[in-house]
């Protein structure tokens, strides 16, 4: 019987023991002895780029943090908001996309597609948005009212304040892209009629 009862004791010791060594594992305390929250790093990627040439850009929270601030008011919903975060010009400039004087000739046909997590995607013609050319504004916003965009709206949302119908508010954006149609197929010449008639 004491044989029994001294097993049973070792049993649930070790049982504590474990429960205890895997409560430990799962929480790593940190200097203050409270558990650690894991926090996404800031060179974490928030935003791809991928350039005319092909080559494709990783932009952290760091590097959107260091390009120059805008802000804008307009309506969402019928509701008066404040959104904050940077020029999609300003962006592409600092990878080196040309706008101004030099975006014209063949670059004339250049597209700036946007790609939301979810998929949906809108595009825009890269003199649409050239400073030289227009007055329109397109905005990345990272910040609604002074707080930081969450999903499904962020983290990061195109604003385009001029726009009647917010289409090309683009949501949970995550991947820009330069394109060049100048060698897009433009035509269809059929040998006679009779190939657009159906056939008996």
């Amino acid at each position: 019987m004491l044989h029994d009862c001294r097993v049973r004791i070792v049993i649930l010791s070790l049982i504590v023991l474990y429960a205890t060594a895997a409560t430990t594992a799962a929480q790593v305390p940190d200097v203050g002895g409270r558990p650690k929250i894991e926090s996404q790093p800031e060179n974490t990627p928030a935003l791809s780029v991928i350039t005319e040439d092909g080559k494709t850009h990783r932009i952290s929270a760091t590097d959107f943090a260091k390009l120059p601030r805008q802000s804008v008011k307009t309506k969402s919903n019928q509701t008066d908001v404040e959104f904050e975060g940077v020029s999609l010009v300003d962006l592409l400039k600092s990878l080196g996309v040309t706008f101004g004087h030099d975006l014209r000739g063949p670059r004339a046909s250049n597209v700036v597609l946007c790609a939301a997590k979810d998929g949906y995607r809108v595009a825009f013609s890269q003199l649409e948005i050239d400073p030289d050319t227009t007055d329109k504004v397109v905005i990345v916003a990272d910040r609604r009212d002074g707080k930081a965009l969450v999903e499904p709206e962020g983290p990061l949302r195109l604003i385009v304040p001029d726009e009647k119908r917010p289409v090309r508010w683009i949501r949970m954006l995550q991947t820009i892209r330069i394109a060049n149609l100048k060698d897009l197929p433009m035509d269809y010449s059929p040998k006679s009629i009779s190939e657009l008639q159906p056939s008996k």
